[in-house]
């Protein structure tokens, strides 16, 4: 079982700033989840650089522990066009390595 990093939306902010002018900003709220993978429509991993800086400026639930690292997981749904990312808790390797141990049987 994989931890998936799920971003839910956030509440929208308005600051008026003149007559003319409006500032908008969103609130970005993540949760953790547990998640299950048909590793066979796994086509790409890799280390997910954005979700590790979100991580570094406080954003992701507490809890998690400082050195993590977060891997981005694409599924192929069967044309090359159409795919869909998601990333999960954990070092590029382990993930693998469970993606291995999955489709061994172990």
């Amino acid at each position: 079982m994989l931890t998936q990093i799920l971003e839910k939306p956030g509440r929208v902010a308005y600051t008026r700033l003149s007559d003319e002018a409006t500032s908008r900003a969103v609130e970005t709220k993540y949760c953790l989840r547990p998640l299950l993978v048909a590793t066979n429509h796994i086509r790409l991993l890799k280390e997910d650089d954005i979700m590790r800086s979100i991580f570094d400026k406080g954003h992701l639930p507490q809890g998690l522990d400082g050195n993590q690292s977060f891997t981005m997981v694409q599924l192929s749904k069967g044309f090359d066009y159409d795919s869909s990312c998601f990333t999960v808790v954990g070092h590029l390797e382990t993930i693998a390595s469970k993606i291995r141990d999955a489709n061994s049987g172990n």
